[in-house]
């Protein structure tokens, strides 16, 4: 790689520039004093190393880091097979009431064990990430739309209308209790709409594929600060 290049003076071009157990060494010249016709004195047999190529890269891999730093998340994510081990009939039925503003809201202690503490283990996995699109396509856009905005054909007959995943608010349902709200309403549907219970079609690791998948609607900006708009939810739920 670019820093190992850097440090040990090799040719990055080369395959196997850097054999296996080699040591890191500087460039070092014949010591044998003044070249004939130049004017430069002597010189000891070694030229110092410059310390910029070195910084240059650790800079370039903090921004790289900064670029990539994760969204807000910190708390358990337990394996996809504990989420199947609850019953699907143990999942709360989400009953929607008073519109959107409180919809997402449903009291921890209504749900099942410690799955209010939960976060979404295929958040950043590669297979949901392939996995979670096709199966949104086939399950939600009929009614939420193909980007998520609650426009998809069905939602001209839906009433209460389908929720727009991509308002910024959203992404605070990152966050616990958020993960095992959305898994129950995955789950057993939306009392009182026209989100039907998936239990039975998706198995628990389908279901937290298309959850992770839904839960970067709201844009990176919004999944950033998803702590601030979890307490912003959380503050719309204790006024109801």
């Amino acid at each position: 790689d670019i820093v190992s290049c850097v440090v040990v003076d090799v040719d990055c071009r080369e395959p196997g520039a850097v054999p296996s157990g080699a040591r890191p060494r500087a460039r070092s010249l014949p010591s044998a004093g003044t070249a004939p016709g130049s004017r430069l004195p002597a010189h000891s047999g070694t030229v110092p190393r410059s310390p910029l190529p070195i910084l240059v890269a650790v800079l370039a891999l903090g921004a790289i880091l900064v670029v990539r730093a994760p969204a807000q998340q910190s708390c358990p994510a337990p394996r996809p097979s504990q989420w199947s081990a609850v019953r699907d009939t143990l999942w709360p039925l989400i009953v929607h009431r008073d519109g959107d503003a409180t919809w997402a809201h449903l009291e921890p202690a209504a749900l099942s064990g410690q799955s209010a503490t939960w976060c979404n283990p295929l958040a950043a996995d590669a297979s949901a990430r392939s996995a979670g699109p096709l199966l949104y396509t086939q399950y939600c856009a009929s009614c939420h739309g193909d980007e998520g905005r609650g426009d998809g054909p069905g939602a001209a007959v839906a009433d209460p209308p389908p929720y727009d995943f991509t308002r910024p608010e959203f992404a605070g349902m990152r966050e616990p209790p958020g993960p095992a709200v959305l898994y129950a309403m995955v789950t057993r549907g939306i009392d009182g709409t026209t989100m039907r219970a998936l239990g039975e079609v998706l198995s628990g690791w389908e279901r937290l594929a298309v959850i992770a998948y839904i839960m970067e609607m709201p844009g990176r900006a919004a999944m950033q600060n998803s702590r601030a708009w979890a307490d912003t939810l959380r503050a719309r739920r204790d006024r109801h």
